[in-house]
């Protein structure tokens, strides 16, 4: 989604205009939307993922001045957090955004897989697809893998 932000050269980034290119990548006829498996350390994978994303802290990004919550329990000295979604229907994807803005953050609830403190997640996928990072479009890959680089930066105020 960052990426087509991105193509709209010209047009001041905006909430507004993440939220019209949002709408439209999802109001988008199928193409195939991939499906997507998670590894983690130890367990099975996890398969059939339809949304994937990773963070390294709580908030993860702001719409506005308002905190968007993925996961609460991730902070830059801890793991990683694991934020994904079994299904794109609209019942699903509107509870999970309501939940994401609250005050509160606090995602739960069905067709939801989310985890804190994860030293290494791995995303794979039998078709390419986009991977952005921290809003920079990186390419279209079939795996990727993170890790976690615990306590690696020391913040002084």
């Amino acid at each position: 989604m960052l990426a087509d932000v991105d193509r709209k050269r010209g047009k001041r980034a905006s909430p507004a205009l993440y939220a019209r290119v949002a709408v439209a990548e999802y109001l988008r006829p199928s193409q195939g939307k991939q499906r997507l498996t998670v590894t983690l350390p130890g367990q099975e994978p996890v398969s059939d993922l339809r949304l994937v994303f990773v963070s390294n802290t709580d908030p993860w990004t702001y719409l506005g001045g308002r905190a968007i919550h993925l996961n609460r329990g991730c902070s830059f000295d801890g793991g990683l957090g694991l934020f994904a979604l079994t299904s794109l229907h609209l019942p699903t994807v509107l509870r999970h955004l309501r939940q994401a803005v609250s005050r509160k953050g606090e995602t739960r609830g069905g067709n939801l897989l989310r985890l804190d403190d994860v030293d290494n997640i791995r995303v794979t996928s039998e078709e390419p697809v986009r991977v952005q990072c921290d809003g920079d479009l990186i390419g279209e890959c079939t795996t990727v893998e993170f890790t976690a680089a615990r306590r690696a930066l020391t913040v002084v105020i």
